[in-house]
């Protein structure tokens, strides 16, 4: 079974983020609680504000390039015109003056425009009202504890003599980051950061060839069967990985981020991975056993 939001990743390109609003105040979100499902099957959801009290339930993506509202807000949101736009592969409500977001009190640093869409095509049950992408999530410096069920907003000019684990440059590109690193453990070959994918990751077909079919000898191997072996990041192993192998680009996932305490330094341009547990993340109870049942999303 394999479910991951399709508007989610790279299925939108945009010609560039130079929308996006410069800081002008210094002041970092406060930690963040999100679901103890996240990781685990799940996504990661955390409780926004806008121009009321009412609390609204957003999701996390670093591989989506632009924050997605549900069409439900758009009857509150300023149309922009859509110029600057292309490539779409799903389809769009419309293109929209973002919106004031406060996390905690404080204000997120946005882009200056949101597309819209009708999430609840993708997530039914309790009501989803927005994906944040990297036009916000790309201006702060992110620790994930999933030990904790927690997001931390970091300085980064501060990350020094921390133990945040073991260190990777990342690169921009459309509007995310990727890594020169794989979970098949290939050397010189990249990888999207997606908290939208629920699972493990995705493999391009070549790769995902290579990485099933490593047995130790031929005379293990069944007939037209394939292993699915443990994988390697950054010459760290990891075990029970649940990866698709029909990707145009490699992807790590959420599924296998949760297994570290992770660190994204998007300023800075470095992933930081210090693994906790080299199979599915503690407290899981079978792979997609729970998706989308998650209380916390629950008004």
């Amino acid at each position: 079974m394999r479910a991951c939001f399709p508007s989610l990743g790279l299925a939108v390109s945009f010609f560039m983020l130079q929308s996006c609003v410069l800081a002008q105040d210094a002041t970092l979100p406060p930690d963040t609680a999100f679901n103890p499902s996240a990781g685990r099957g799940d996504l990661i959801w955390i409780k926004l504000r806008s121009d009321t009290a009412e609390d609204y339930v957003f999701g996390v993506d670093t591989g989506a390039t632009l924050t997605v509202l549900d069409k439900s807000w758009e009857h509150k949101l300023e149309p922009r015109q859509s110029k600057t736009i292309v490539g779409a592969r799903w389809p769009i409500s419309g293109v929209f003056t973002a919106p004031p977001l406060f996390l905690g009190g404080v204000r997120l640093l946005t882009g200056e425009m949101v597309v819209t869409e009708d999430l609840a095509a993708h997530f039914p049950g309790p009501s989803v009202s927005g994906i944040l992408g990297m036009d916000c999530l790309g201006h702060y410096c992110l620790q994930f504890d999933f030990s904790e069920n927690k997001i931390h907003f970091i300085d980064a000019s501060r990350l020094g003599g921390q133990e945040l684990g073991n260190a990777f440059p990342i690169e921009p590109l459309r509007g995310c980051y990727f890594v020169n690193d794989n979970v098949a453990g290939v050397k010189g070959l990249r990888s999207l950061i997606d908290t939208g994918c629920n699972f493990d990751g995705v493999l391009t077909p070549e790769l995902f060839r290579q990485w099933t079919n490593q047995w130790q000898s031929a005379a293990t191997a069944p007939v037209g069967g394939a292993s699915y072996p443990d994988g390697i990041f950054g010459g760290v192993v990891y075990t029970n990985l649940y990866l698709a192998g029909d990707g145009e680009e490699n992807l790590v996932g959420l599924h296998f981020l949760a297994r570290n305490l992770v660190t994204l330094n998007f300023p800075g341009r470095t992933l930081y991975l210090q693994q906790r547990s080299a199979g599915p993340p503690p407290g899981e109870e079978g792979f997609f056993a729970g998706f989308y049942k998650n209380a916390f999303r629950t008004h």
